[in-house]
Formats: C-alpha cells, sequence, structure tokens
C-alpha cells in the first residue's frame, strides 16, 4: 500500500487508517469507499468503526525518507533515483540538464479523512503527527473535506501535552508560528458552495503551504473573491491568479496568508458526472 500511486499530484499515498463517512456532493461516488466496498476492507459510515493499518504500513515514511528523489523540469516525471552518484537522465525524456533533487509527497490517508473528528482516532493522529514531524525531508499532503475541524484537533493535541504534542508546539514556534513546512495543508472544493463554505477555514490554517482539490469539479466555481481580498490593487507573480507585477517580484502577501497549489479534475467513476472543461479554463485563466 502506497510505493505506488496513480494519483499524478502525489508521488505515494500513506494511509495510517481507513474508514470515513460522506461528507458533501463529492463523496456520492468516492473511489475509497468503493474500493472498501469492493474488497471488504473496512465499512464505511458514521458508525462503522475505522481501521488502523498494519505496523509494516506505519514504518513505510522512515523506509521513503531514506530514499533520494528526482524531478524532471523538462517532462514534469518523478521518481527515485537509480545510481547514486551517476549523471541524473530523466528516464521518460531522457533529459540530463534538467533533472534535479526534489522531495516526495506523500499523500496523507487517501482512504480515510486525517481530520475527521473521532475519539478513537486522536491517538492514532498523535503518532501519524510523530511520524510526520520526524520525516522532515518528505512534504506530507493532508487532503480533507473538515477544514474547520484543523485548528481544533492540532491545538487539542499540543494542550495535551504529550511528546507529539510538545515537539509539534516547539516546531511551530521555530517557525514562526507556522505549522511545520512539509505540511501541506488542503481542502475540497467541488463547486461554489464548499468554495465559500471550506476555503475561509483553510486560511484560518497557520499553514505554509495551502491547496484545493477541485476534483471531482462538479459545477463553475470563481476563486475571484479570495484573491481580491489577499491582494487589493495589486498582481504579482507566480499567484493563483497567475498575473505578473511589472517589478517582477513573488507576491509577499499570497506567499504568507493565500492559497499556493490548485488540483483541478473530473470524476473517476463508472457513474461519473460530466466536467465541463470550460470550469477549468476559468479557474486557469
Amino acid at each position: 500500500m502506497g510505493d505506488k500511486t496513480a494519483i499524478e499530484w502525489c508521488d505515494r499515498t500513506w494511509n495510517a487508517w481507513m474508514g470515513c463517512q460522506r461528507t458533501s456532493e463529492a463523496c456520492r461516488f468516492c473511489y475509497a469507499e468503493s474500493w472498501a466496498n469492493r474488497y471488504g476492507v473496512v465499512q464505511w459510515g458514521a458508525t462503522a468503526d475505522r481501521r488502523r493499518t498494519a505496523p509494516t504500513n506505519w514504518r513505510k515514511p522512515a523506509k521513503w525518507q531514506a530514499t533520494p528523489w528526482l524531478a524532471c523540469r523538462m517532462c514534469g516525471w518523478r521518481g527515485p533515483e537509480r545510481d547514486a552518484g551517476v549523471c541524473w537522465t530523466c528516464p521518460q525524456c531522457e533529459s540530463t540538464r534538467y533533472t534535479e533533487r526534489t522531495r516526495q509527497r506523500i499523500f496523507v490517508n487517501s482512504l480515510s479523512d486525517f481530520f475527521e473528528d473521532r475519539p478513537e482516532l486522536t491517538p492514532w493522529r498523535e503518532e501519524a503527527i510523530q511520524i510526520m514531524l520526524d520525516c522532515d525531508e518528505l512534504d506530507f499532503l493532508l487532503l480533507t473535506k473538515r477544514p474547520e475541524n484543523i485548528n481544533r484537533l492540532l491545538d487539542d493535541i499540543i494542550a495535551s501535552g504529550s511528546d507529539a504534542g510538545i515537539e509539534l508546539e516547539v516546531a511551530m514556534l521555530q517557525n514562526a508560528g507556522r505549522l511545520p513546512a512539509n505540511w501541506w495543508v488542503g481542502t475540497t472544493v467541488e463547486n461554489q458552495h464548499y468554495a465559500e463554505k471550506r476555503i475561509p477555514e483553510l486560511l484560518a490554517v497557520p499553514a505554509q503551504t495551502r491547496f484545493l482539490s477541485m476534483e471531482p469539479l462538479l459545477g463553475p466555481v470563481d476563486l475571484a473573491p479570495w484573491l481580491d481580498e489577499l491582494m487589493p490593487g495589486h498582481t504579482w507573480r507566480d499567484c493563483l491568479c497567475g498575473r505578473i507585477d511589472p517589478a517582477d517580484r513573488p507576491c509577499v502577501t499570497c506567499g504568507a496568508h493565500g492559497i499556493h497549489w490548485v488540483i483541478v479534475g473530473g470524476e473517476s467513476s463508472h457513474y461519473a458526472r460530466p466536467m465541463d472543461a470550460d470550469w477549468a479554463r476559468w479557474i486557469h485563466a
């Protein structure tokens, strides 16, 4: 589980536990629920138990951290370094000039929601946080449909005085009050309603990198209200809006408080609802 993945925006998946319950329209044809039903691994829903994965799975991040990773800026390929100390060649486009060391992106709990608020998940979440703190050479992608829970659940862990809570508090103090730099925090936004509901909650999280997963994209979404609030009267380079400042300066405001990455895609299911390509073009423009 997790060593390889077909999810294009991450390198691996790491599931500390499995199981969830539907919370919005994006969950109607949830791939994780379909997978669980097909293989009978875990039940879904509010009354079902969540299932902790095997100890070998919990040890995987430490193993992955010891694996050097490469990325090709020419074609986008990402993968393990195969020949240490040898000229790096992209196996996909055979480029050597644009292949360089990078950090692995680990999608945490692709078969559950890391910030689902259930009492039995508290100790598991603490253990997972300890692993993410220890493996600071990996980037952990924490995607949730419950961004309103993030600050409260993390504050509870800090207040508990556990080893993970103490280390998290120290890490945040060392990072100017923000979460560890290798924690990328994101939320799902499938339509305008959930953009208006979830994006403000995500922006309240003191993360160094925030992202949106707009898949499945079920309707047009206007992100301008949050862009205008973050950047009144300014245009910048390398920002969500894609506009350019005359002095070619990176967006200082957005870099501290904004949304840094947007994933857009349709639904993957035998019952997939159609996505209009113009909805994606509108977001990109």
